[in-house]
């Protein structure tokens, strides 16, 4: 193998490498080396995968058996966690909405009164206390 050739090679793995790595830490199955936190972005993720997908489509007959083998695992495997992660998704969506609904107890509107209804009950109310008062 010519050097220029072997070069190639060790790029190709790079470049799947890294693209690999950035899935699996957009899944938020692996910690940002840069701020330590766990973050899932599963959009992101969606398109790195996708990325794969199409690299792989396009070097289909130009890969050795084990880039091809390597490649076909890792999409694999992504995939998998892929839905997973999406699946675990939909359901803290179902989860909150569900949260908010219970919180969001209706309570009774009351009609706006007029002013005449107003010191009706407060006279209702003075009159109540007057009688509590006497007892």
């Amino acid at each position: 193998m010519v050097d220029s050739e072997k070069m190639a090679d060790v790029l190709f793995f790079q470049l799947v490498m890294g693209l690999h790595g950035s899935a699996w830490m957009l899944l938020g199955k692996v910690a940002n080396p840069v701020t330590g936190g766990v973050e899932r972005n599963l959009e992101a993720a969606k398109a790195t995968i996708d990325t794969l997908a199409m690299l792989k489509a396009k070097t289909l007959g130009n890969l050795s058996k084990e880039e091809e083998a390597y490649l076909s695992n890792i999409l694999q495997q992504l995939q998998l966690n892929y839905v997973d992660e999406a699946d675990k998704s939909k359901a803290e969506s179902v989860e909150g909405a569900e949260d908010k609904e219970d919180v969001k107890e209706e309570k009774p509107v009351e009609e706006p009164s007029t002013p005449k209804e107003e010191k009706k009950k407060d006279s209702q109310a003075k009159k109540g206390k007057k009688k509590q008062a006497k007892k």
